[in-house]
């Protein structure tokens, strides 16, 4: 009992089995070649299988990055520290001057991101959970300023950074001066006596290289003797306080540095976001720009697991055998030259009914490459990584993912392979799943074929009652006969080429395959004798079986070929669909650009007719002029018009008459077509017709009209012209409505705008004078209650009250 329970305790972990099985830490690093950053790389190698939750943020960021890139460069990211960088204490360890550098650097970047606006779903997740981001902006603005004045251009610290520090700075220099000029006169003075003449240091003081048999003569302290010995490194007395001076402001310079940099260290750590937030979301973006140009470069594509368990993978390729991934293997694996390996790809559908596929064929046909490369490309795209596969492929969300791929024969564990495909199935079924995926190789092999195949088949039935999507290799014909009576179960094979003997390495759902020993023997050259006898001993039964199995291979061939056709014309047409849109686009655009010129045409258009109507008004001093306006008027307003006039507007039904124009009554209906409006005929000549449409009285050409078809009526209406003839021809634009009591005014008023309207005017001013302000009242209070309020404006002149100015609009 207790040997079993520490069997049990010390089962290989199956998830770290499984993962490593895949190698997918091998694909990951493919994609980490294309970080730029080593903490954006850890974040890469880092990725594993994510939670339903977790996906769907990462794949928003993830696809948004693809159409980014798709209209622009990469970003160039600076170095990116992680944060034990940030780890420190200010006055124990501050900033040298290279980490402030880079921080200046990162500071930058990140400010120029913040001002991107295509960069702004990038820093969305910063902003969403930084409550003052604001503030926030302009504490990193002022800390880039600060950090920008510390150095100059060539990245050497600026002598102003501190009063003291350019003191000092400007010590050191003339004290160095002055050293360099003794130094010079001593190599002058003792020239006979150097081994060269030239200055050396030695214990960080410049000395001079003095031939040991003069070693005498040239006063000084000895700092050092070369490695022959002939020569001795003397300091000249004449230099040692310059020496001992320079050493000191040396050490004052290096003593200032510090209490700068610890002064800037704290206030950088006064800011935790640049550690805690800003480095790691820069980190993240490099591994989402990472992630988008090697999924551009391999040819893959983010694929955003779904939860209707619909796995479809179409053309799918393993990157150890994709031509795409060469390059990433040659650097990877350090080749000489990319590999030219070549997979043929495949195309595998399960969903939530048909959950389990058993593979059957040949041996090297290639089952166990279709095996890992489901694992594989499921645990990419369960991971975040860009899958290579084809459009409209589908992958759902797995929680987990089990193999029993290969011989796990564990000494350590005192397993024998059997028992550890065993050990390996009992994890697989303790664990109570339905959104997983299981992969199992050469089920049912390994131990006695009757025993071993009603193992197997019962776990495929309790893992099909799971709900679990399963892939199983087998050259076990009793469990391609499952998945055949099976309702959640369906055969796959790897076709092999019966007249060349070998196989092709394409994969065909819907049949079963055959392991074709004996033509795979006889292509190995086995003795005739050996393979006649081996055709004798295989039952009847199973012959049958291998008949019904290449009848439905034939089968199958068949309906591929049909498959592929309806394929084809599928692309076709889809290609059709898609011209049909982008042609669609391009005329949407064409419009939407006419639209806009016609819309700066009309605003132009306005912009000169007001113009020429203050120019108008300005100038109006007689009827003749009045007349000459109004022409001008007329012109302007048909240029005006033109644009509107030739836009194409919606149909508009109008029930017409067949009376002709010299039977015209008036009150009779007409649809003006200009207007796209109904009007009733007001008054009518053999040219014109004056018009009533909704209050707007108006005069217009017989061409522009449309006599409608007349509601039935027992009289005529009667028209009242409220205007007496006599005075048309001198209708002013000026009223004087001085010394009128109010009542009188108002009646005098509204028949003056009745008169305008008719005409009409394009003003009329109404003179009331000042007084006491009750008649300017009543007459401005009563224009706002007018009956044809909407058709003019009302303009009063702040420095002359005594008048108020209407302004009509037709």
């Amino acid at each position: 009992m207790s040997s079993s329970r520490s069997r049990q305790n010390n089962a290989p972990d199956l998830r770290r089995q499984t993962r490593d099985a895949l190698e997918f830490e091998t694909v990951l690093a493919f994609y980490g070649q294309f970080a730029q950053t080593r903490v954006g790389r850890e974040r890469l190698l880092a990725l594993d299988l994510m939670s339903a939750v977790e996906q769907a943020a990462f794949y928003v960021q993830l696809d948004q990055w693809f159409r980014l890139l798709g209209v622009r460069d990469p970003l160039r990211f600076p170095t990116i520290p992680d944060r034990a960088f940030f780890a420190r204490k200010a006055d124990v360890q501050p900033f040298d001057g290279e980490e402030l550098r880079q921080l200046a650097r990162i500071l930058q970047f990140f400010l120029d991101l913040s001002d991107d606006e295509q960069m702004a779903f990038a820093l969305h997740a910063l902003n969403a959970v930084e409550e003052d981001a604001a503030g926030l902006n302009l504490e990193l603005k002022r800390l880039k300023r600060r950090l920008g004045s510390l150095f100059d251009k060539d990245g050497d610290w600026r002598e102003d950074i501190s009063p003291l520090y350019k003191k000092l700075i400007r010590d050191f220099r003339t004290t160095d001066g002055q050293l360099q000029s003794v130094l010079q006169q001593s190599l002058q003075r003792f020239g006979d006596m150097l081994s060269e003449p030239i200055i050396f240091e030695r214990n960080h003081r410049q000395v001079l290289a003095v031939k040991l048999d003069f070693r005498g003569k040239v006063r000084g302290i000895l700092q050092d003797y070369s490695a022959s010995g002939r020569t001795v490194f003397i300091e000249p007395e004449a230099t040692v306080t310059l020496q001992n001076s320079l050493a000191q402001i040396a050490a004052e310079i290096e003593e200032e540095l510090w209490r700068i940099r610890v002064e800037i260290s704290r206030e950088i750590l006064d800011v935790p976001q640049l550690g805690s937030a800003i480095c790691p979301l820069l980190a993240l973006m490099d591994m989402f720009q990472a992630l988008t140009l090697a999924g551009k470069a391999f040819n893959a594509r983010p694929i955003t697991p779904n939860h209707a368990r619909d796995l479809f993978l179409l053309n799918a390729r393993h990157p150890f055998l994709d031509e795409h991934y060469a390059k990433a293997r040659q650097r990877f694996f350090e080749l000489e030259e990319p590999d030219d390996n070549h997979m043929i790809a495949f195309t595998l559908r399960l969903d939530a009914d048909t959950r389990g596929l058993v593979i059957s064929g040949a041996n090297t046909g290639g089952k166990t490459v279709t095996l890992k490369s489901t694992g594989l490309l499921a645990w990419m795209a369960n991971s975040g990584l860009p899958v290579p596969l084809d459009e409209g492929s589908e992958i759902p969300f797995y929680d987990i993912i089990f193999a029993d791929i290969g011989d796990h024969q564990s000494l350590s564990h005192n397993l024998s392979t059997y028992a550890s495909h065993l050990v390996n199935m009992r994890q697989i079924l303790e664990r109570p799943s339905r959104t997983g995926l299981v992969l199992l190789d050469e089920l049912g092999s390994g131990t006695d074929p009757n025993e071993g195949n009603a193992l197997a088949q019962a776990m495929l039935e309790v893992i099909m009652e799971r709900g679990e999507h399963m892939l199983a290799t087998t050259h076990q014909q009793i469990l391609c006969t499952l998945a055949l009576t099976h309702p959640a179960m369906e055969n796959g094979s790897m076709v092999f080429d019966p007249r060349r003997l070998k196989p092709t390495y394409r994969f065909t759902q819907g049949v079963p395959g055959r392991s074709h020993a004996l033509e795979i023997a006889t292509g190995a050259g086995m003795p005739e004798g050996v393979l006649q006898r081996a055709k004798a001993l295989i039952d009847e039964d199973q012959v049958d079986v291998q008949a019904a199995i290449r009848q439905l291979q034939e089968q199958h061939r068949e309906l591929e070929k049909q498959k592929r056709k309806a394929r084809k014309d599928e692309l076709r047409l889809h290609r059709r669909i898609q011209e049909s849109r982008d042609e669609a686009g391009k005329l949407k655009k064409m419009q939407d650009e006419y639209r806009e010129k016609e819309r700066q045409r009309v605003a132009k258009a306005v912009d000169l007719a007001e113009r020429k109507l203050r120019q108008m008004l300005s100038d109006v001093g007689s009827a003749k002029q009045v007349r000459k306006g109004f022409a001008k008027f007329s012109s302007v307003k048909n240029e005006l018009m033109e644009p509107l006039v030739t836009q194409k507007l919606p149909a508009v039904q109008v029930e017409t008459s067949d009376v002709t124009p010299d039977k015209w009554a008036v009150g009779d209906k007409v649809w003006l077509k200009t207007w796209r409006m109904e009007g009733v005929i007001q008054n009518i000549d053999r040219k014109k017709v004056r018009l009533n449409c909704k209050g707007k009285i108006m005069t217009v050409a017989l061409g522009d009209l449309l006599h409608m078809k007349q509601e039935t009526k027992t009289e005529a209406p009667r028209v009242t012209n409220l205007l007496e003839p006599a005075d048309d021809h001198q209708l002013s634009m000026e009223v004087k409505l001085l010394g009128f009591r109010v009542d009188d005014a108002l009646i005098e008023m509204d028949l003056v705008i009745d008169r305008s309207l008719q005409k009409q005017m394009p003003m009329v001013r109404l003179i009331h004078g000042h007084g006491t302000g009750a008649l300017k009242n009543a007459i401005r209070e009563h224009l706002k209650k007018h009956p044809a309020r909407t058709m003019f404006e009302v303009v009063v002149d702040l420095e002359n009250d005594g008048y108020t100015e209407l302004r009509f609009d037709y």
